[in-house]
């Protein structure tokens, strides 16, 4: 049974409905228990958040054990780690992840406490970390592409100290990519070999696209076909 001050509590947050696009969960804690939060009970969530999570509708009432159980213990130990925070702040941030069949759902969830009272802010996040995980396959395997390839790559900034140096290129030089990064090219060649290196870096600049060029170095020993952009 919800108190007078619950239903007040609830009518000042359905104002926010048409306002708010994030989700909105308000919890009642069980301050005796030893785990209020996992203790809590669900008292009411907004449009947004039955939309996000599913089945929530039937939420009002139980207990957030019950709700969660589901979830696994992992996550199960992460709320109790919630409330070690909870016990010592009346806010937290976390990113949770909420599994919904074979699939799951990423939230970025705000909790303000007040009392007995949590008020949990959903904003779904699951596209945004669907995007940083491709893209953080992306560069995984370009990485392996740099590392594994025999055509020495680099790349340097504009004030020409290397940034990048993979392994076929630091070999070339005779050096580690630990020694050469940071270095720029007249700490590493023949004063005329880093001149004209150099020239044809302010070349590429100035032209705005890729430009190919043989590069001599250790008194021309050595020539580079170097294709820079």
């Amino acid at each position: 049974m919800k108190s007078g001050g619950e239903k007040g509590l609830e009518a000042s947050l359905d104002l926010f409905d048409p306002l708010v696009p994030f989700g909105m969960v308000l919890l009642r804690l069980d301050l005796e228990s030893e785990h209020p939060l996992l203790e809590a009970e669900w008292v009411m969530a907004n449009p947004a958040a039955r939309q996000a999570i599913p089945e929530s509708e039937r939420f009002e009432g139980m207990r957030v054990r019950d709700i969660v159980q589901k979830q696994g213990e992992a996550f199960v130990a992460e709320m109790s780690r919630w409330e070690e925070h909870l016990s010592r702040h009346t806010h937290l941030s976390v990113d949770v992840t909420y599994r919904v069949g074979e699939g799951r759902v990423v939230f970025h969830a705000d909790m303000r406490q007040s009392g007995e009272h949590l008020v949990v802010w959903l904003r779904d996040i699951t596209a945004e970390r669907d995007e940083l995980e491709a893209l953080r396959h992306k560069l995984q395997l370009l990485q392996t592409v740099i590392h594994s390839t025999s055509d020495a790559i680099f790349a340097k900034d504009l004030e020409g100290r290397y940034t990048l140096v993979n392994p076929s290129a630091a070999r070339a030089l005779g050096a580690t990519p630990a020694h050469i990064l940071g270095q720029r090219d007249q700490d590493l060649f023949l004063p005329e070999d880093a001149q004209a290196t150099q020239a044809h870096d302010r070349a590429v600049i100035a032209a705005g696209h890729s430009l190919t060029y043989e590069d001599q170095d250790l008194g021309g020993q050595r020539v580079w076909l170097s294709t820079k952009g």
